[in-house]
C-alpha cells in the first residue's frame, strides 16, 4: 500500500499562525496593534463612490497608480515599489525568491513571530540572533556567513526598539551576500527609517511597509516594498496574478495621499503612549521605551493581569515567546480606552508589582 500524502515535515511541525482573535468587536481592542483612529475621511469618500463597474472587472495586475505615487513621496523609481495584499505577503515572496531549501534565514530574536512561519515554508533554518541584554551590534555579529536572508523589524515587537540605520548599512556592506530585509511596519511612529540605504542604491537590502497600522486600515490588506528594481523583479514573477484587490487600491492610494491626517493621527498616538508608558511605570510595571504603536509590560502575575482585564472586556496580548512570558503587549488606543485599561488595572491591583519595583 502506498504511503499516505503528507505535507513537509517542516510544515507539519507548524501551528497555524495566531495573530489573535478579531472577533470581539465590541471588546477593547489593545491587543492587534490597530490603530484607534477612524481612516482619512478620503478613504470613506472613495469607498461611498467606487463605480460598480470597477467591481465586475480583473484590478490592475501591478498595482501601477499606487506604486507611483508611493515612489514619488519617496524619490525613487516606480520599479522600485511593489505592492501586496498586506506587508506579510511581501516578506514572503522575498524568501521564496532569494532562499532555497536547505538555506538559513536570520532574525533578530525575539521577534515578529511569523518569520518562523516563513522559514518553514521555505524550507530554510532559521537562525536566531539574540539580543535580550545584548547591544545590536552584539547580536548581529553571531550571523553565519552562510545567511541567505535576514529580517529586521525596526521597531521591532514586542519591545518596540528600533534598529540604527547605520548599524544595518554596516552589515549589508560587509555581508553583500545576504538579502536584508528591514521591516519597518510601525516605522510611522518612530520618526526614523532605514529608507536611506535604498536611495544610496545597496543592492541587497529591501525596506518594506504596511498600511495598516499607519493609515488605519487593516481591514484593507495593504503592504509595500522598496528596494533595487534588480531584487524587486522577480517578485513580479513569483506574485498572483492579481494579488491586490481593486478596493484595496483605490483605498490604499486615497490613504497615501492624506499627508496631513497621517501626521496629526501619528502625533495622538505617541503622546498617548508616552503618557502611558509613565503612568504604568508609577503603577509598579516595567515598560520599556517603544517606538511603535504599542507598549511591552512586565511585572505582576501577569497571567491573571490578562484574564481579569478580559473579564472587564479589555484584550491584551500574551506574550507567546518563551523568554518573555512575564510580560504582556497592549496597543495604543485612544485616551478614552487607555484610560479603561489603567482603571482595569487599577481594580487588579492584588495581581500589579509592587509599585517600588518599576524602572
Amino acid at each position: 500500500m502506498s504511503e499516505p500524502i503528507k505535507p513537509r515535515e517542516s510544515v507539519s511541525r507548524l501551528s497555524a499562525f495566531a495573530p489573535g482573535e478579531t472577533a470581539k468587536s465590541d471588546f477593547t481592542r489593545l491587543h492587534l496593534f490597530e490603530n484607534p483612529y477612524p481612516p482619512p475621511l478620503e478613504v470613506i469618500e472613495e469607498l461611498l463612490n467606487l463605480q460598480e463597474s470597477r467591481l465586475r472587472l480583473y484590478p490592475d495586475p501591478v498595482s501601477f497608480e499606487l506604486r507611483t505615487a508611493i515612489s514619488a513621496s519617496f524619490r525613487l523609481k516606480s520599479r522600485q515599489v511593489f505592492v501586496t495584499c498586506g506587508s506579510n505577503q511581501v516578506l514572503r515572496l522575498l524568501a521564496h525568491a532569494f532562499v532555497d531549501p536547505g538555506q538559513k534565514i536570520g532574525c533578530l530574536w525575539p521577534t515578529y513571530l511569523f518569520y518562523e512561519h516563513i522559514a518553514a515554508m521555505c524550507g530554510a533554518e532559521l537562525v536566531k540572533l539574540n539580543w535580550l541584554d545584548r547591544s545590536q551590534e552584539e547580536a548581529l555579529d553571531d550571523a553565519p556567513d552562510d545567511l541567505k536572508l535576514l529580517y529586521v523589524a525596526s521597531p521591532n515587537p514586542p519591545h518596540g526598539l528600533g534598529v540604527e540605520s547605520k548599524l544595518l548599512e554596516q552589515f549589508a556592506l560587509e555581508h553583500p551576500q545576504t538579502l536584508v530585509v528591514i521591516d519597518e511596519a510601525y516605522c510611522a511612529f518612530a520618526g526614523t527609517s532605514a529608507l536611506r540605504l535604498v536611495r544610496n542604491g545597496l543592492p541587497n537590502v529591501v525596506v518594506t511597509r504596511s498600511f495598516s497600522k499607519s493609515h488605519s486600515i487593516a481591514g484593507v490588506r495593504i503592504g509595500f516594498a522598496m528596494g533595487q528594481d534588480e531584487v524587486l523583479a522577480p517578485l513580479f514573477s513569483l506574485k498572483e496574478p492579481f494579488n491586490v484587490n481593486v478596493v484595496s487600491q483605490v483605498l490604499g492610494l486615497a490613504a497615501w495621499r492624506a499627508s496631513d491626517w497621517l501626521a496629526e493621527t501619528v502625533g495622538k498616538i505617541t503622546m498617548t503612549r508616552s503618557r502611558v508608558r509613565i503612568q504604568l511605570q508609577d503603577r509598579g510595571f516595567r515598560v520599556p521605551q517603544s517606538q511603535g504603536n504599542f507598549l511591552f509590560v512586565r511585572g505582576g502575575h501577569t497571567d491573571r493581569l490578562i484574564s481579569g482585564l478580559r473579564e472587564k472586556a479589555i484584550l491584551v496580548r500574551a506574550s507567546e515567546i518563551p523568554e518573555l512570558q512575564d510580560g504582556f503587549s497592549v496597543s495604543i488606543g485612544t485616551e478614552e480606552e487607555m484610560n479603561r485599561l489603567l482603571t482595569g488595572l487599577d481594580g487588579l491591583r492584588e495581581h500589579c508589582p509592587r509599585r517600588e519595583a518599576a524602572q
